[in-house]
Protein backbone atom coordinates (compact mmCIF):
# COMPACT_ATOMS: atom_id res chain seq x y z
CA UNK A 1 0.00 0.00 0.00
CA UNK A 2 1.15 3.24 -1.43
CA UNK A 3 0.99 6.28 0.91
CA UNK A 4 -1.44 8.11 -0.87
CA UNK A 5 -3.62 4.41 -0.44
CA UNK A 6 -3.47 4.37 2.78
CA UNK A 7 -4.37 8.41 3.66
CA UNK A 8 -7.56 7.73 1.01
CA UNK A 9 -8.20 4.75 3.30
CA UNK A 10 -7.17 6.31 6.47
CA UNK A 11 -10.04 9.11 5.42
CA UNK A 12 -12.45 7.42 3.50
CA UNK A 13 -13.04 4.45 6.10
CA UNK A 14 -12.26 5.57 9.36
CA UNK A 15 -13.21 8.98 9.67
CA UNK A 16 -16.74 8.94 7.24
CA UNK A 17 -17.96 5.40 7.90
CA UNK A 18 -17.38 5.48 11.65
CA UNK A 19 -18.73 9.05 11.58
CA UNK A 20 -22.03 9.08 14.06
CA UNK A 21 -24.57 11.30 12.78
CA UNK A 22 -24.07 11.66 9.40
CA UNK A 23 -26.98 10.65 6.98
CA UNK A 24 -25.61 8.36 4.16
CA UNK A 25 -26.04 11.36 1.49
CA UNK A 26 -23.66 13.44 3.80
CA UNK A 27 -20.72 10.49 3.30
CA UNK A 28 -21.37 9.72 -0.24
CA UNK A 29 -20.27 13.56 -0.61
CA UNK A 30 -17.61 13.43 1.71
CA UNK A 31 -16.28 10.17 -0.20
CA UNK A 32 -16.78 11.91 -3.36
CA UNK A 33 -14.67 14.97 -1.89
CA UNK A 34 -12.19 13.03 -0.59
CA UNK A 35 -11.89 11.28 -4.05
CA UNK A 36 -10.93 15.13 -5.64
CA UNK A 37 -8.55 15.96 -2.53
CA UNK A 38 -6.37 13.10 -3.13
CA UNK A 39 -6.61 13.31 -6.91
CA UNK A 40 -5.23 17.10 -6.73
CA UNK A 41 -2.60 16.00 -3.95
CA UNK A 42 -1.59 13.06 -6.36
CA UNK A 43 -0.89 15.65 -9.26
CA UNK A 44 0.89 18.36 -7.17
CA UNK A 45 3.26 16.08 -5.66
CA UNK A 46 3.73 15.41 -9.37
CA UNK A 47 4.51 18.97 -10.19
CA UNK A 48 6.94 19.73 -6.98
CA UNK A 49 8.84 15.83 -7.47
CA UNK A 50 9.75 17.06 -10.82
CA UNK A 51 10.79 20.65 -9.74
CA UNK A 52 12.82 19.25 -7.15
CA UNK A 53 14.18 17.14 -9.70
CA UNK A 54 14.81 19.97 -12.34
CA UNK A 55 16.74 21.30 -9.69
CA UNK A 56 18.54 18.87 -8.41
CA UNK A 57 19.96 17.73 -11.82
CA UNK A 58 20.89 21.45 -12.74
CA UNK A 59 22.57 22.58 -8.99
CA UNK A 60 24.24 18.86 -8.91
CA UNK A 61 24.77 15.98 -10.87
CA UNK A 62 26.47 18.43 -14.12
CA UNK A 63 28.87 19.70 -11.75
CA UNK A 64 31.42 17.38 -10.41
CA UNK A 65 34.36 18.73 -9.73
CA UNK A 66 37.71 15.94 -10.32
CA UNK A 67 40.58 16.30 -8.36
CA UNK A 68 44.06 14.64 -9.18
CA UNK A 69 47.75 14.55 -9.07
CA UNK A 70 50.35 13.56 -11.23
CA UNK A 71 53.45 13.00 -10.71
CA UNK A 72 56.28 14.34 -12.44
CA UNK A 73 56.89 12.57 -15.55
CA UNK A 74 53.77 11.06 -16.03
CA UNK A 75 50.73 11.25 -18.20
CA UNK A 76 47.67 13.54 -17.84
CA UNK A 77 44.43 11.63 -18.31
CA UNK A 78 41.73 13.79 -20.53
CA UNK A 79 39.56 16.51 -19.66
CA UNK A 80 42.22 17.61 -17.47
CA UNK A 81 44.14 20.76 -16.85
CA UNK A 82 46.96 22.24 -14.61
CA UNK A 83 46.14 24.13 -11.79
CA UNK A 84 49.35 26.00 -11.93
CA UNK A 85 47.18 28.41 -14.78
CA UNK A 86 45.81 30.00 -11.92
CA UNK A 87 49.40 30.84 -10.51
CA UNK A 88 53.12 29.76 -11.24
CA UNK A 89 53.82 28.71 -7.63
CA UNK A 90 51.87 25.52 -8.11
CA UNK A 91 54.16 24.10 -10.25
CA UNK A 92 56.72 21.83 -9.47
CA UNK A 93 54.80 20.98 -5.37
CA UNK A 94 55.87 18.12 -3.13
CA UNK A 95 53.49 15.95 -1.87
CA UNK A 96 52.96 14.19 1.06
CA UNK A 97 50.81 10.83 0.75
CA UNK A 98 50.51 10.10 4.09
CA UNK A 99 47.89 10.35 7.06
CA UNK A 100 47.12 14.16 7.33
CA UNK A 101 47.85 14.18 10.98
CA UNK A 102 50.83 12.83 10.24
CA UNK A 103 51.92 15.86 7.40
CA UNK A 104 54.11 18.82 9.69
CA UNK A 105 52.17 21.79 10.49
CA UNK A 106 54.74 24.07 8.46
CA UNK A 107 58.45 23.39 7.60
CA UNK A 108 60.72 20.40 8.16
CA UNK A 109 63.86 18.71 6.44
CA UNK A 110 64.05 15.53 4.45
CA UNK A 111 67.12 13.47 2.39
CA UNK A 112 66.86 13.24 -1.36
CA UNK A 113 69.06 11.93 -4.21
CA UNK A 114 69.39 14.79 -6.94
CA UNK A 115 69.59 13.59 -10.52
CA UNK A 116 70.66 10.52 -9.57
CA UNK A 117 73.92 11.52 -7.84
CA UNK A 118 73.88 13.57 -5.17
CA UNK A 119 72.12 13.13 -1.75
CA UNK A 120 71.37 16.18 0.39
CA UNK A 121 69.11 17.08 2.63
CA UNK A 122 66.41 19.76 1.57
CA UNK A 123 64.14 21.95 3.82
CA UNK A 124 60.05 21.64 2.69
CA UNK A 125 58.06 24.25 3.65
CA UNK A 126 53.88 23.87 3.79
CA UNK A 127 52.39 25.97 0.54
CA UNK A 128 48.72 26.69 1.06
CA UNK A 129 48.98 28.25 -3.02
CA UNK A 130 46.55 25.81 -3.79
CA UNK A 131 44.00 26.15 -1.21
CA UNK A 132 43.61 29.43 -2.05
CA UNK A 133 43.53 28.03 -5.86
CA UNK A 134 40.15 26.55 -4.75
CA UNK A 135 38.38 29.90 -4.42
CA UNK A 136 37.57 30.21 -8.15
CA UNK A 137 35.82 27.28 -7.89
CA UNK A 138 34.13 27.65 -4.76
CA UNK A 139 32.77 31.52 -6.27
CA UNK A 140 31.63 29.27 -9.18
CA UNK A 141 29.25 27.39 -6.83
CA UNK A 142 28.18 30.41 -4.60
CA UNK A 143 27.41 32.56 -7.29
CA UNK A 144 24.84 29.94 -9.18
CA UNK A 145 23.53 28.71 -5.85
CA UNK A 146 25.02 25.39 -6.52
CA UNK A 147 23.89 22.75 -3.35
CA UNK A 148 26.75 20.46 -3.19
CA UNK A 149 30.62 20.40 -1.52
CA UNK A 150 32.77 22.66 -4.38
CA UNK A 151 35.47 20.62 -4.53
CA UNK A 152 37.08 17.29 -2.62
CA UNK A 153 40.82 17.61 -2.35
CA UNK A 154 43.35 15.85 0.42
CA UNK A 155 46.37 16.30 -1.78
CA UNK A 156 46.10 20.08 -1.87
CA UNK A 157 46.33 20.24 2.13
CA UNK A 158 49.26 17.85 2.12
CA UNK A 159 51.68 20.12 -0.34
CA UNK A 160 55.04 21.58 0.21
CA UNK A 161 57.57 23.80 -1.70
CA UNK A 162 61.54 23.08 -1.74
CA UNK A 163 63.77 25.90 -0.05
CA UNK A 164 66.88 25.69 -1.66
CA UNK A 165 68.57 27.84 -4.09
CA UNK A 166 70.67 25.65 -5.09
CA UNK A 167 67.84 23.15 -6.83
CA UNK A 168 65.33 23.69 -9.61
CA UNK A 169 62.64 21.49 -9.26
CA UNK A 170 61.72 21.99 -13.10
CA UNK A 171 64.66 20.80 -14.51
CA UNK A 172 66.06 18.56 -11.53
CA UNK A 173 65.13 15.11 -11.19
CA UNK A 174 64.31 14.45 -7.23
CA UNK A 175 64.05 11.26 -5.65
CA UNK A 176 63.35 11.49 -1.64
CA UNK A 177 64.37 8.90 0.52
CA UNK A 178 60.84 9.05 1.92
CA UNK A 179 59.19 6.97 0.07
CA UNK A 180 55.88 8.72 0.63
CA UNK A 181 57.36 12.13 -0.85
CA UNK A 182 56.98 12.89 -4.40
CA UNK A 183 56.97 15.35 -7.14
CA UNK A 184 53.77 16.44 -9.27
CA UNK A 185 51.65 18.72 -9.83
CA UNK A 186 47.52 19.06 -9.66
CA UNK A 187 45.23 19.03 -12.21
CA UNK A 188 41.28 19.58 -12.50
CA UNK A 189 38.91 19.15 -14.52
CA UNK A 190 37.87 22.81 -14.82
CA UNK A 191 38.98 24.87 -17.69
CA UNK A 192 39.34 28.66 -17.90
CA UNK A 193 38.39 30.47 -20.92
CA UNK A 194 39.37 34.18 -20.48
CA UNK A 195 37.13 37.18 -21.82
CA UNK A 196 39.31 37.80 -24.69
CA UNK A 197 38.37 34.80 -26.26
CA UNK A 198 34.57 34.72 -25.73
CA UNK A 199 32.43 35.95 -27.96
CA UNK A 200 30.80 39.38 -27.15
CA UNK A 201 27.94 39.80 -25.40
CA UNK A 202 24.72 41.43 -26.42
CA UNK A 203 22.40 44.05 -24.58
CA UNK A 204 18.60 42.59 -24.03
CA UNK A 205 15.49 43.82 -22.49
CA UNK A 206 13.91 41.39 -20.73
CA UNK A 207 10.49 42.29 -18.07
CA UNK A 208 11.39 46.15 -18.86
CA UNK A 209 15.30 45.28 -17.40
CA UNK A 210 18.01 45.34 -19.74
CA UNK A 211 20.68 42.51 -18.98
CA UNK A 212 24.36 41.55 -20.67
CA UNK A 213 23.54 38.32 -22.04
CA UNK A 214 26.01 36.01 -23.37
CA UNK A 215 25.02 33.26 -25.55
CA UNK A 216 25.94 29.85 -26.37
CA UNK A 217 27.04 28.90 -22.68
CA UNK A 218 25.99 24.72 -22.09
CA UNK A 219 25.27 23.34 -18.99
CA UNK A 220 28.68 22.37 -17.94
CA UNK A 221 30.01 26.00 -18.82
CA UNK A 222 29.63 29.07 -16.10
CA UNK A 223 30.45 32.76 -16.87
CA UNK A 224 32.47 34.43 -13.75
CA UNK A 225 33.50 37.41 -12.86
CA UNK A 226 37.79 38.70 -12.92
CA UNK A 227 38.92 39.91 -9.33
CA UNK A 228 38.08 39.19 -5.47
CA UNK A 229 35.88 43.08 -5.26
CA UNK A 230 33.32 41.94 -8.22
CA UNK A 231 29.34 41.69 -7.06
CA UNK A 232 28.04 40.65 -9.85
CA UNK A 233 24.88 38.34 -10.03
CA UNK A 234 24.63 35.68 -12.78
CA UNK A 235 21.22 34.47 -14.19
CA UNK A 236 22.13 31.11 -16.14
CA UNK A 237 19.12 30.09 -18.18
CA UNK A 238 19.85 26.27 -19.59
CA UNK A 239 17.31 25.44 -21.83
CA UNK A 240 18.48 28.66 -23.95
CA UNK A 241 21.76 27.87 -23.56
CA UNK A 242 22.89 32.14 -22.51
CA UNK A 243 23.70 33.49 -19.07
CA UNK A 244 22.26 36.99 -17.60
CA UNK A 245 23.81 39.78 -16.14
CA UNK A 246 21.92 42.76 -14.45
CA UNK A 247 23.32 45.61 -16.57
CA UNK A 248 21.94 48.62 -13.80
CA UNK A 249 21.93 51.61 -16.66
CA UNK A 250 24.94 50.74 -18.36
CA UNK A 251 25.59 49.83 -21.94
CA UNK A 252 28.69 48.49 -21.03
CA UNK A 253 30.55 45.61 -19.29
CA UNK A 254 32.91 47.47 -17.21
CA UNK A 255 34.28 44.38 -15.89
CA UNK A 256 36.12 40.99 -17.17
CA UNK A 257 34.34 38.10 -17.25
CA UNK A 258 35.79 34.70 -18.01
CA UNK A 259 34.25 31.39 -18.29
CA UNK A 260 34.46 27.61 -16.93
CA UNK A 261 34.18 24.81 -18.18
CA UNK A 262 33.85 21.91 -16.35
CA UNK A 263 34.83 19.11 -18.18
CA UNK A 264 33.48 15.12 -18.31
CA UNK A 265 36.05 12.64 -17.27
CA UNK A 266 35.92 9.09 -16.92
CA UNK A 267 34.82 8.02 -12.97
CA UNK A 268 37.40 4.73 -13.78
CA UNK A 269 40.66 7.07 -13.79
CA UNK A 270 42.81 6.55 -10.61
CA UNK A 271 44.06 8.68 -7.75
CA UNK A 272 41.25 11.15 -8.69
CA UNK A 273 39.33 12.84 -5.60
CA UNK A 274 35.48 14.68 -6.55
CA UNK A 275 33.19 16.16 -5.07
CA UNK A 276 30.10 14.02 -6.51
CA UNK A 277 26.32 13.46 -4.72
CA UNK A 278 24.37 11.14 -4.92
CA UNK A 279 21.46 12.38 -6.43
CA UNK A 280 18.75 9.85 -5.76
CA UNK A 281 18.90 11.14 -2.00
CA UNK A 282 16.74 14.08 -1.51
CA UNK A 283 18.44 17.41 -0.08
CA UNK A 284 17.20 18.04 3.26
CA UNK A 285 16.56 21.57 3.97
CA UNK A 286 16.89 22.07 7.48
CA UNK A 287 17.96 19.45 9.97
CA UNK A 288 15.40 19.11 12.22
CA UNK A 289 15.77 14.96 13.24
CA UNK A 290 18.15 12.39 13.37
CA UNK A 291 16.62 10.63 10.42
CA UNK A 292 17.66 14.00 8.69
CA UNK A 293 21.31 13.68 9.43
CA UNK A 294 21.22 10.30 8.24
CA UNK A 295 19.97 11.76 4.77
CA UNK A 296 22.74 14.26 4.68
CA UNK A 297 25.62 11.55 5.02
CA UNK A 298 24.04 9.59 2.34
CA UNK A 299 24.07 12.27 -0.05
CA UNK A 300 27.25 14.17 0.62
CA UNK A 301 29.83 11.56 2.61
CA UNK A 302 31.65 9.73 0.06
CA UNK A 303 31.26 6.46 2.18
CA UNK A 304 27.76 6.49 4.07
CA UNK A 305 28.72 3.33 6.04
CA UNK A 306 31.09 4.71 7.81
CA UNK A 307 28.69 6.97 10.04
CA UNK A 308 28.00 5.28 13.38
CA UNK A 309 25.46 7.93 14.81
CA UNK A 310 25.26 11.26 16.43
CA UNK A 311 24.90 12.68 19.86
CA UNK A 312 25.02 16.12 21.79
CA UNK A 313 28.03 14.50 23.81
CA UNK A 314 30.90 12.74 23.16
CA UNK A 315 33.65 10.58 24.75
CA UNK A 316 35.13 9.76 21.30
CA UNK A 317 38.21 11.41 19.78
CA UNK A 318 37.66 14.38 17.89
CA UNK A 319 38.87 14.76 14.52
CA UNK A 320 40.91 17.97 14.24
CA UNK A 321 40.07 20.56 11.61
CA UNK A 322 42.46 21.06 8.89
CA UNK A 323 44.97 24.37 10.17
CA UNK A 324 43.72 27.85 9.28
CA UNK A 325 44.77 28.72 5.76
CA UNK A 326 43.82 24.96 5.13
CA UNK A 327 40.33 24.63 5.48
CA UNK A 328 37.11 24.76 2.94
CA UNK A 329 36.57 28.03 1.81
CA UNK A 330 33.24 27.71 3.77
CA UNK A 331 34.48 28.04 6.98
CA UNK A 332 34.70 31.79 7.16
CA UNK A 333 32.91 33.99 9.65
CA UNK A 334 31.04 30.22 10.66
CA UNK A 335 32.35 30.97 14.23
CA UNK A 336 29.63 34.15 14.60
CA UNK A 337 27.37 32.72 17.55
CA UNK A 338 29.54 29.73 17.82
CA UNK A 339 28.67 30.54 21.88
CA UNK A 340 24.43 29.91 21.09
CA UNK A 341 24.58 26.97 19.41
CA UNK A 342 24.23 23.49 19.74
CA UNK A 343 26.74 21.12 19.62
CA UNK A 344 26.20 18.07 17.13
CA UNK A 345 29.01 14.99 17.44
CA UNK A 346 29.02 12.89 14.28
CA UNK A 347 30.82 9.43 15.17
CA UNK A 348 32.55 7.83 11.60
CA UNK A 349 34.25 4.36 11.71
CA UNK A 350 37.05 3.67 9.22
CA UNK A 351 35.93 1.22 6.73
CA UNK A 352 38.62 1.78 3.73
CA UNK A 353 41.82 1.26 3.44
CA UNK A 354 43.67 4.34 2.96
CA UNK A 355 45.20 7.68 4.85
CA UNK A 356 42.41 9.88 3.99
CA UNK A 357 40.10 8.95 6.72
CA UNK A 358 40.38 12.10 7.90
CA UNK A 359 40.08 13.93 5.28
CA UNK A 360 36.53 12.79 4.02
CA UNK A 361 35.15 13.50 7.32
CA UNK A 362 36.60 17.22 7.15
CA UNK A 363 35.37 18.44 4.15
CA UNK A 364 31.89 16.71 4.82
CA UNK A 365 31.62 18.54 8.61
CA UNK A 366 32.93 21.83 6.67
CA UNK A 367 30.11 21.84 4.23
CA UNK A 368 27.70 20.61 7.02
CA UNK A 369 28.59 24.06 9.03
CA UNK A 370 28.03 25.98 5.90
CA UNK A 371 24.98 24.24 4.64
CA UNK A 372 23.36 23.80 8.07
CA UNK A 373 24.26 26.97 10.31
CA UNK A 374 21.50 26.05 12.56
CA UNK A 375 24.02 22.90 14.47
CA UNK A 376 27.75 23.31 15.02
CA UNK A 377 29.22 19.95 13.79
CA UNK A 378 31.94 18.21 14.91
CA UNK A 379 33.60 14.64 13.83
CA UNK A 380 34.93 11.69 16.28
CA UNK A 381 35.82 8.62 15.80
Amino acid sequence: MNDNEFIKKFDAERIIDKSEGLREADKDFLRALAEEVMEYQKEYLGYIEKNVTDSIQHGEINNIISTIVIKKGESVPDGFFTVSDFDEECKNIVFAEREISDVPSDSFFCRAIINGTEERELKLTRTDVLVRSEKKIADIFKAYNISAPYVYSPFARRAFIINDECIDPEHSEIEFCDKDLFVGEMYRNVQFIPSSKLSRYVLVTVNGQNFFRFKNVDEHSFMIADGDDADISFIKHSSEKCVDILAEDCETLDIGISMAEIKSVSENIKGQFTNAVRNEIINPVRIRTKADIVLAVKKYYPYPEEYAGCSQKTNGCTIKDYPNGYKYNYSGGLSIGLANKNYCYLKFEKKQDDIFFEDRVNCFISFMRYNYPEFYWVGVR
